[in-house]
């Protein structure tokens, strides 16, 4: 039996399929009452002037909404052989490996640090995740122990 080690061209990291839930409920919350107040205004209802205040309203809650659902479809990390990509709501932003000295945690959240030296969130991502991300540019990971000398990771 022989056995073949592959890896994966692209991983693709992204935030919990809650949010995504969730935001699709806020959207099915607030449309009912975004409609009404468009509907009553487009109708010329008796209730004109309660429609014409609630209007703003309106608007924000299903501005909202939708931003959420949005920025949790969108928001993530791809990395591959070529480097990482970084995506927001509006945009992404590339790095090669190159340009990436290694990674930094705080708290749950996972950093790139640039060779710049500014550092770059990586939403979707965590620590745990790590090697899978690493492994995506052909390379092991490895991590400094307390005298500074790398060592592999367990």
């Amino acid at each position: 039996m022989t056995v073949i080690e592959t890896t994966p061209t692209r991983v693709r990291f992204r935030r919990s399929g809650a949010g995504f839930i969730a935001s699709v409920l806020g959207v099915m919350s607030v449309l009912p009452f975004s409609a009404s107040v468009f509907y009553g205004l487009a109708t010329g209802s008796e209730n004109t002037t309660l429609m014409a205040i609630l209007l703003p309203l309106a608007v924000a809650a299903l501005v909202i909404a939708v931003g959420f659902a949005l920025w949790s479809l969108r928001t993530g990390v791809d990395a591959s052989a070529e480097g990482v990509v970084v995506r927001a709501p509006i945009g992404r932003r590339r790095f090669a490996w190159d340009d990436i000295s290694g990674f930094a945690t705080l708290d749950t959240r996972v950093y790139a640090q640039l060779t710049n030296g500014s550092r770059v969130a990586l939403p979707g991502v965590g620590a745990d995740d790590l090697p899978r991300l690493v492994a995506a540019s052909g390379t092991e990971v490895v991590r400094a122990d307390d005298a500074g000398e790398p060592v592999e990771a367990p």
